[in-house]
């Protein structure tokens, strides 16, 4: 088998590169070429290694570093990808934005429904980028997504799930060269927050920090439903794409309460869409009284408000 070193090495030579070092994200990142060059293909800013941000380049097509289509996967990670995948990343100036999602389950029962992904494709395809659903497959070859190993976290099958367990899921499962410009979901039986002890303080239909989100699925019956899936999977992944509640939408709150999982400020969006029944960012928090929620939780559509599309920031809970 092909090492990740090994495949990155490769593509680095194509480009007349030095082959990165050995030994992933050592000391000296900021200082020594190759050294550079691999936390450069894992999506690292070198200037801030704890945070997973391309590190840029001229922008050129053939820069191994740059970003050509503007989606915070660096070319040589895209041109990988698509490799591995069959061809359905493209790196290339000008190609539909790509969001990698690799979809994790505590338990074979959670699993992402057919409905629930065409229509979450479909969505975002519309709106210009290519959504790709990892759970444990993707385009016809073996993924990183799937029922996730539990071993060394505490996480449980089908219990509360934090997002910070979801996240030390992430690491016990997904590589660090995918998981660098990738986003990670966890399928729980219940999406909690938990006090210092361990002990439940919340639940919720999902939760997002960066580098992962969790979400709920293990009540009776509510995993069958399709438009429940997509929709809080969909809300989730707007946080971490930088997207707030709608109310929150007006370019000064910031990502406490309804925001995002960037630490961005709320990009403002037009008044009349800063509805809560309007966007799938909608949450049922956010409304009055019950009867407003149970009316919003059935208008409220499969999409971002359209003000929301454009101010995604693509990579910006990236956390490697």
């Amino acid at each position: 088998m092909v090492s990740e070193h090994e495949q990155v090495g490769a593509i680095f030579a194509a480009h007349g590169l030095a082959p990165p070092a050995p030994g992933g994200l050592g000391e000296g990142c900021a200082s020594n070429g190759d050294c550079k060059s691999w936390c450069c293909d894992r999506g690292f800013n070198t200037a801030n290694t704890n945070r997973c941000m391309p590190r840029g380049g001229t922008g050129a097509a053939n820069d191994p570093c740059g970003d050509s289509d503007v989606d915070a996967i660096p070319e040589s990670i895209e041109a990988r990808l698509s490799n591995t995948f069959k061809g359905i990343f493209d790196p290339r100036p000008g190609s539909p934005r790509d969001i990698d999602l690799i979809v994790g389950s505590t338990d074979p029962a959670f699993a992402l429904s057919t409905a629930a992904r065409e229509e979450l494709r479909s969505r975002f395809r519309l709106n210009g980028f290519e959504l790709h659903l990892d759970d444990g497959a993707l385009n016809g070859v073996n993924g990183a997504g799937g029922v996730m190993g539990l071993a060394g976290t505490t996480a449980t099958a089908t219990g509360d799930t934090t997002p910070a367990e979801a996240l030390a899921v992430r690491d016990a499962n997904v590589g660090p060269l995918r998981r660098a410009t990738a986003h990670f979901i966890l399928l729980a039986g219940t999406a909690a927050t938990k006090d210092a002890a361990g002990a439940t303080t919340s639940r919720a239909f999902g939760f997002t920090i960066p580098g992962a989100m969790v979400m709920r699925t293990g009540f009776i019956g509510i995993n069958d439903i399709a438009w429940y899936q997509a929709g809080v999977l969909m809300h989730e992944l707007g946080h971490g794409l930088g997207l707030c509640h709608p109310i929150s939408q007006d370019g000064a709150t910031t990502s406490a309460g309804g925001g995002n999982s960037c630490g961005l400020i709320c990009g403002a969006i037009p008044v009349v869409q800063r509805d809560n029944g309007g966007s799938v960012m909608g949450a049922p928090a956010d409304d009055p009284n019950f009867v407003a929620a149970a009316i919003n939780v059935l208008r409220r559509p499969l999409d971002y408000a359209p003000a929301q599309w454009p101010l995604i920031v693509p990579g910006c809970s990236f956390v490697p």
